[in-house]
């Protein structure tokens, strides 16, 4: 590792480009959408049309309102398993 203070690791450069570049709202949904079909199963991933987020909200639209109703009342739980799944504290509601 070289001690010259103005060096940046590449991943600290790759951070830095995705963060210019106003990718890491993209990367994130992606991450989450991964994230919904491993922490939901296979069953509420088919009723999933479309997953956003929207300032640490996941916004989330179902083809059944019954299931969007259950889950409605799962939301803090499914918000802390899909940040566990992700790795942080992406999502806050």
């Amino acid at each position: 590792m070289n001690s010259n203070s103005n060096s940046t690791t590449l991943g600290e450069v790759i951070n830095k480009l995705i963060d210019t570049y106003k990718l890491r709202d993209k990367l994130n949904e992606t991450g989450i959408q991964k994230a919904w079909v491993e922490v939901m199963g296979p069953s509420v991933g088919k009723r999933t049309v479309s997953l956003k987020i929207e300032k640490e909200k996941l916004i989330v639209r179902l083809t059944s309102a019954p299931l969007r109703h259950e889950l409605t009342f799962k939301s803090a739980e499914i918000c802390r398993a899909l940040n566990k799944e992700l790795g942080s504290a992406l999502l806050n509601e």
